[in-house]
């Protein structure tokens, strides 16, 4: 029994251990080369195995200084026999030569630290060929012109648009206007019965066609009466045309027949039974009644007594106040419709582009035309320092036969900028970066900063270069003071000091992308 025991124990304990080893995980590290040029990239991978249930957790970010990450690829999952592995690469790079250790990285699998070992990998320089390729001096800086090239085209296009909203707006209603002149052109008699006798009467069916007729008729004759009789028409009812008809008769201004004025009345009797009453007084009537509305323009312009000189005089002077009238309500409308064009424009745009870009692209602004401007890449210094910059940096004379300084624009321009490149001596073992910053402020106190705020935190290039940023913001100007800010990046690059000052307005809304854009352009390159 005893003997039995103990098999068993043995049997159940080998259980254990295999059970044990089958679900430990298993990490490794592996490279593709431990021996690379500048800027070539390895391929680092990192391999787990393990089950099926296990949550792994690669490293992310850059933790793999001083070597800097170019990309993580995506993770890979290969089935085994007996369990997965969990695959992941990387791809990194390094742009100084020497020999750099690659650091432990750490990975989590389900919660618990496992980490793989460091590794040694040399970094060579590439060799130029100094035999047999010949080299030159550096050529002197050229200043040359702002390029202007096609500045205009966005202009060009926005103005396009307004004129051609102005130029639809100004020929639809000229064409209306040269239609309205052309009927008055027409006397009032001749339009009166030309649009009598284009009326028809002969489809007339339904009601609402008779209504129709009957107002085009009545609308034609009261127009002609306001016209040549000079008497409101339009706005008269029935009894009340007639009744001023009959004043007129009357008094001898008007000498029309009793008859005709009774067929007018007639007519217009009818009309109002149509309109009103809903009557439908057949073809044959209303035939009837268009030709009694012709004899009744024909009778009434033979009633009409000839104008007097001095009517005419004023109707001239009258007809001659009409036009000047009708220049300054032209004149009036032109300034609104293009002042409303200008309006809608500059609201489409503002609503597609933004109301600052709008504004400063219609009246400028000085950042954004640097922004815009097309761009140069240089390098300056004794020791190369490349940076892309809106306008060329000017070098200024030396005030030390160890110390370069470039500018672009003064320092109270709206973006100012400048350059210091600086040879340590190789004697200086410890270099005071320090010392050279407060130079740089005191600087601003001496050219009238006042109120200085001042930050210092560590700074890293996108390329990975690093160094000391300083920043804050300080008031400038005697009478009228304006807070600008300020940003001084500090680095200590091959066996040299370079310092990179930028000031701008503080409400600058265009500054910090050309901060960011000068920032990833900077490059440090060994002197040849």
């Amino acid at each position: 029994m005893d003997k039995l025991k103990s098999i068993l124990g043995f049997i159940l304990g080998m259980g254990s251990f295999i059970m044990a080893a089958q679900t430990s995980p298993k990490v490794e590290a592996l490279v593709d080369t431990l021996s690379l040029t500048i800027g070539e990239q390895m391929r680092y991978t990192i391999r787990v195995e393990a089950d099926s249930t296990a949550t792994v957790k690669f490293p992310e970010g850059q933790t793999f200084l001083p070597f800097e990450l170019v990309e993580a690829f995506d993770i890979d999952t290969i089935k085994s026999k007996t369990s997965y592995n969990f695959v992941r690469q990387y791809a990194l790079t390094q742009f100084d030569s020497g020999r750099y250790t690659l650091p432990r990285q750490r990975i989590f699998v389900n919660g618990l630290l496992y980490q793989v070992d460091s590794l040694q990998v040399e970094v060579a320089t590439v060799e130029v060929d100094t035999v047999s390729k010949q080299f030159y001096e550096i050529k002197p800086i050229v200043v040359t012109q702002k390029n202007t090239t096609g500045w205009w085209r966005p202009y060009a296009w926005g103005l396009f648009v307004v004129l051609a909203l102005i130029g639809s707006y100004l020929l639809i209603k000229k064409t209306r206007q040269k239609v309205r002149e052309r009927k008055r052109e027409i006397p009032p008699f001749e339009r009166a019965i030309n649009a009598l006798q284009a009326i028809e009467a002969s489809s007339l069916n339904e009601q609402s066609e008779y209504k129709k007729y009957y107002s085009q008729l009545t609308d034609i004759v009261r127009n002609y009466i306001e016209d040549d009789v000079r008497i409101d028409a339009m706005e008269s009812t029935t009894k009340e045309l007639i009744l001023k008809l009959e004043l007129l008769k009357d008094s001898g201004k008007l000498s029309l027949k009793k008859e005709t004025i009774d067929n007018f009345k007639s007519v217009l009797q009818t009309a109002d039974l149509v309109k009103f009453a809903r009557s439908t007084p057949g073809v044959g009537i209303a035939q009837a009644d268009k030709a009694v509305l012709e004899v009744v323009v024909k009778e009434t312009k033979q009633a009409l007594p000839e104008p007097t000189e001095e009517e005419l005089r004023k109707n001239e002077e009258y007809l001659l106040q009409l036009r000047k009238e009708k220049r300054k309500k032209q004149l009036r409308w032109s300034l609104i419709g293009s002042v409303s064009v200008l309006v809608i424009a500059w609201g489409i745009f503002s609503l597609i582009y933004g109301v600052n870009t709008v504004h400063d692209t219609v009246f400028g602004h000085p950042t954004k035309s640097l922004l815009e401007n097309q761009w140069t890449t240089s390098t300056y210094g004794a020791i190369p320092t490349t940076l892309s910059t809106p306008l060329i940096l000017i070098r200024q004379e030396a005030t030390s036969p160890a110390l370069q300084e470039f500018l672009m624009n003064h320092f109270e321009a709206s973006f100012y900028t400048k350059l210091s490149v600086e040879v340590v001596p190789k004697e200086e073992k410890e270099f005071d970066m320090q010392s050279r910053v407060e130079k740089t402020v005191s600087d601003y106190e001496e050219i009238g900063a006042k109120n200085i705020l001042i930050k210092q935190d560590e700074f890293s290039t996108p390329n990975g270069t690093k160094g000391v940023k300083v920043h804050g913001s300080f008031d400038y100007g005697e009478t009228d003071s304006i807070r600008r800010a300020y940003v001084i990046l500090n680095f200590v690059e091959q066996g040299g000091y370079q310092q990179i000052q930028m000031v701008y307005d503080r409400e600058d809304r265009y500054a910090e992308r050309i901060i960011d854009r000068i920032i990833a352009s900077i490059q440090f390159s060994k002197e040849e």
